[in-house]
């Protein structure tokens, strides 16, 4: 009831007060689901967050590209959004140069970049 009033008398405060209050919730959480998955959540500014998915989602085009032309891609990731987004994103963290887990390097062998980050599927 307080914000409410608060909001009608002064909303343009209110709604900065709202912004700084906020802030602590900045952040990511990771968790398990029933089934044995699991689900990270970016709380972070808007404009941060779109360009992320702006990322993910140029990558995941380029995985449904790949794994159209490529048989042991294809067979691990079907041609649907959902789970070319998750192979994209693991393609961020896993599969390239700068983000590689050093305790596991690169197969120089491997026919291409997605095959590893694939693997993690």
């Amino acid at each position: 009831m307080l914000n409410a009033a608060l909001s009608w008398l002064d909303p343009r405060g209110q709604a900065a007060r709202a912004r700084r209050a906020r802030t602590d919730e900045v952040g990511v959480t990771q968790r398990t689901l029933a089934d044995g998955l699991g689900q990270i959540t970016v709380i972070d500014k808007l404009e941060v967050t779109r360009a992320m998915i702006e990322r993910i989602d140029d990558d995941a085009d380029e995985v449904l590209a790949h794994s159209a032309a490529c048989g042991p891609c294809a067979d691990v990731v079907p041609a649907e959004i959902g789970p070319a987004r998750a192979a994209a994103l693991r393609g961020i963290f896993f599969a390239r140069p700068h983000h590689q887990d050093r305790r596991r390097p690169a197969d120089p062998r491997a026919p291409c970049r997605r095959h590893d980050a694939l693997a993690h599927a």
